[in-house]
């Protein structure tokens, strides 16, 4: 295992800055995930800690130890890339070899090293056959093989699922958990896919054009954002954003758009009634309840309605806003309807409408 630390990391081409003060420390043992869109600098971020690019300004250090200079073979890291990178004239056990046999080592503790790692990722019965001969998943199973074989402090992985089907992406992110909770080895993981980042993650970290917006478990990424864009960004279906004003009466302090109105705690209206100006209230669509029998808080037109088989998605009309909701999937509701929804006051985020960052969620009052 390696600790990996960047420390104000800047990277330049020309008057093009791809990353930005990076700051970021991996833990021993730890999953971290790079996610935020293309062109954010999540690949450069892992190309550096590869040595496979040197940074412009800052420093990239592992185990303690600044890597500037240090070629990449000295690093004790292993990258496994989008396209598997197989030698397609070799057999899974060549291409599992090939690494070990350029440190030089013998050909029984080749054989040794290889039938563990087979063993492990259930490819035993694939080391004769030529990768063309493999499906999407056997090649991803030898890919992270030869990185195995190593015994790297680092696995570097650059959206190494990307190129699987849909079912085949959520059974390789299993395989992928389970192998890092039996090794134990710091990884550091590159996608844009939030569903990859969510359930493989310790941590996430979000970019954003080069600079890094937010450090944190998915639990918390994905409850408290620190702003629009994580909140936007996070979550398959991203977040509902409303833009409301302020108002008080003597029932309470209120943020309101149209027919949508959020009751404001006390300690949180105090700050807003002083920052003045609208405010952004964020809503994920599980918060936005829809069908028989709910307390109703909003009531609303349907546009478009989404049956996913466990749920239907439910779009509502609120003044400028398409509101994104969920009901049963036993609801039957039409676009045209009329429906009323339950809003989970308690899961509001509260932005601000002019920087977009965080200012409260509705229990906390911070």
């Amino acid at each position: 295992m390696a600790q990996i630390e960047l420390r104000n990391v800047g990277l330049r081409y020309g008057e093009q800055t791809v990353l930005s003060g990076l700051t970021l420390n991996v833990e021993e043992g730890e999953f971290l995930t790079l996610l935020g869109p293309s062109g954010c600098g999540k690949s450069t971020t892992l190309n550096l800690i590869a040595g496979l690019l040197e940074p412009t300004s800052g420093e990239v250090l592992i185990d303690g130890r600044p890597m500037a200079g240090v070629a990449p073979r000295d690093r004790r890291v292993a990258m496994v890339f989008q396209d598997y990178a197989l030698y397609p004239h070799m057999t899974v056990y060549e291409n599992l070899s090939f690494p070990l046999r350029a440190i030089k080592l013998s050909e029984s503790a080749i054989r040794d090293k290889i039938a563990g790692v087979a063993q492990a990722l259930a490819i035993t019965a694939l080391l004769e056959r030529l990768p063309k001969a493999l499906s999407g998943g056997q090649r991803q199973r030898v890919a992270l093989g030869r990185a195995l074989v190593r015994d790297p402090g680092v696995f570097l992985m650059d959206e190494p699922l990307s190129n699987l089907d849909a079912r085949l992406r959520v059974a390789m992110r299993a395989e992928l958990k389970r192998l890092h909770q039996q090794l134990c080895t710091t990884m550091v993981y590159v996608t844009h896919d939030q569903a990859e980042a969510m359930t493989l993650s310790d941590r996430i970290a979000v970019l954003r054009d080069g600079v890094l917006q937010q450090v944190g478990t998915p639990r918390e990424i994905y409850q408290r954002p620190v702003n629009q864009f994580v909140a936007g960004f996070i979550g398959s279906l991203g977040m509902n954003f409303l833009t409301c004003h302020l108002e008080q009466d003597p029932t309470g302090t209120f943020l309101r758009q149209d027919t949508f109105a959020l009751r404001v705690p006390a300690s949180v209206a105090q700050r807003l009634v002083q920052q003045g100006g609208d405010f952004v209230v964020g809503l994920r669509p599980e918060h936005v309840v829809i069908g028989e029998g709910v307390d109703v808080d909003l009531r609303a037109n349907v546009e478009v309605v989404e049956y996913l088989g466990s749920e239907t998605l439910i779009h509502l009309r609120v003044g400028d806003t398409v509101l994104v909701g969920k009901a049963p999937a036993e609801t039957l509701i039409v676009p045209g309807q009329h429906v009323g929804a339950c809003i989970a006051h308690a899961s509001a985020c509260i932005f601000d409408a002019a920087n977009g960052g965080l200012l409260a969620t509705d229990t906390d009052g911070t």
